[in-house]
């Protein structure tokens, strides 16, 4: 098993980064679709109440540079969905992921939440285990998926904010 975290800095209070980046449409298409080239990204469900955002998301990424091995067992259309719940009194999304191949060898479990700096910035903190049970090639696949996370979250985390600029948010 692979533990994975991150810890990034945003330009934005807690409230505004959930209410008007993480979920917000034309932010999602734009990091996902344009920025980090994912053939699909697209929200399937999503049910809100007062207490839960609960959404899932049919995912695509680029499988990009990994090692033959791994590539064999992920295939050319790998895939997954994020099964995703959003806690409004803790400010916690908790994110299940269900690969499209190896499911039952495969568990990626998640965590991610912002503490306060200042009225105007906070720290995204996300805390994911990664384990796949699969004879020889397990810590090889999950070494790539912990890479391709690691690209993914930087670049994200840059691309955030820039648009929380770009987009006057506060």
């Amino acid at each position: 098993m692979k533990e994975v975290k991150f810890d990034h800095i945003f330009e934005c209070g807690i409230d505004t980064y959930w209410d008007k980046v993480f979920f917000d449409e034309a932010f999602n298409h734009k990091l996902f679709h344009e920025l980090l080239q994912f053939s699909e990204w697209k929200d399937t469900v999503t049910k809100t109440t007062d207490e839960v955002i609960e959404r899932t998301v049919v995912v695509r990424p680029p499988v990009g540079d990994v090692p033959a091995a791994v590539r064999k067992v992920l295939g050319d259309n790998f895939g997954y969905q994020e099964h995703g719940r959003f806690d409004r009194k803790t400010k916690r999304y908790h994110v299940d992921v269900e690969p499209n191949v190896v499911k039952d060898k495969t568990h990626i479990h998640g965590d991610i939440w912002l503490e306060r700096i200042d009225d105007k910035r906070s720290r995204r903190l996300a805390v994911f285990s990664l384990e796949v049970k699969i004879m020889v090639v397990g810590k090889l696949i999950e070494d790539a998926i912990a890479k391709d996370m690691t690209r993914s979250f930087e670049r994200g985390a840059t691309f955030t904010n820039e648009w929380i600029r770009d987009k006057g948010i506060v």
